[in-house]
């Protein structure tokens, strides 16, 4: 069972889940309107580079999230609070220099 997304009125470049649950997924909408998920259960690890961004190893995956301001973001993904990852979320959010952004998702079967 899928836990439910909170809708916030402003525009984020992720969103937390309301409820805990077992066997939740992770979804990815790319700018092009893609969307993609994977359960955090094939969750393998989790990587931070302020170089190179967020990278995700999930089993016979690997999502690579780069942009800017994205520790929060990968606290919240070890957390297993993150529901959705949206690719240029908001141009608005593009400028601002302390909101987290992701520029680029970068999805690969390995």
């Amino acid at each position: 069972m899928r836990r439910d997304i909170s809708q916030k009125t402003e525009e984020t470049a992720f969103r937390p889940f309301h409820q805990k649950a077992l066997g939740n997924r992770i979804g990815f909408r790319f700018a092009d309107g893609q969307m993609r998920s994977l359960p955090y259960l094939q969750l393998i690890e989790t990587q931070f580079h302020p170089d190179i961004g967020v990278i995700l190893e999930f089993a016979g995956h690997r999502v690579t999230l780069a942009g800017r301001n994205l520790m929060q973001l990968y606290c919240e993904i070890e957390a297993e609070e993150v529901g959705e990852i949206v690719e240029r979320h908001s141009r608005d959010f593009a400028v601002l220099p302390n909101a987290c952004y992701v520029e680029k998702i970068q999805w690969e079967k390995i």
